[in-house]
């Protein structure tokens, strides 16, 4: 009955503002469903029963999975970790399969169910044999206030024989976005 579909904010506010709404399949008002904490969802699919659509958006350095109710009522996040999620798809039986990867573990496909709250890695492939076999660097995400108290995030990356008191140089790698 309703054809749910990613469309930009109205009036437009910038170039990748927008919600998930809902069309009805036999004409009349479409229902917008709730903005998702940055306001820059990707639609996934249908939950199994039908009441809720579920949305993936960026986070930080991260991304989440969202529900969003059919009802328009806010929505929820239903992943809160620390892994950047890709390549979101869903099945007939409501769960989620999505690339996964965090700052100590490589690209992983990881199984999403929902209902019961529940992620679990199902697949990790193999490294290239060539992969050196070396500690990977202490990575964390750090936030600083700016000047107009807009919070920014970036990720702090140590030398691998970091010593705290020692001072070492600093490589600034700044993002372009968004605006």
């Amino acid at each position: 009955r309703w054809i749910a579909c990613a469309t930009s904010d109205r009036p437009i506010r910038w170039a990748f503002v927008g919600r998930i709404v809902l069309y009805p399949v036999d004409g009349g008002e479409p229902r917008p469903l709730a903005y998702t904490s940055d306001g820059q969802s990707s639609l996934i699919g249908w939950s199994e029963d039908g009441q809720e659509v579920y949305a993936w958006e960026s986070s930080g350095v991260t991304s989440q999975i969202w529900a969003l109710p059919v009802t328009g009522e806010p929505g929820r996040p239903i992943t809160d970790d620390e892994r950047l999620k890709t390549l979101p798809a869903i099945n007939r039986r409501g769960q989620i399969a999505f690339v996964g990867q965090d700052f100590h573990e490589p690209n992983a496909v990881y199984l999403l169910d929902p209902a019961a709250g529940e992620t679990s890695c199902i697949a990790r492939p193999a490294m290239p044999e060539d992969w050196p076999d070396a500690p990977l660097p202490r990575a964390e995400v750090i936030r600083w206030k700016a000047p107009d108290g807009l919070e920014i995030e970036g990720i702090l990356i140590y030398p691998l024989d970091y010593e705290p008191g020692r001072r070492y140089p600093l490589i600034l790698e700044i993002h372009g976005g968004p605006a």
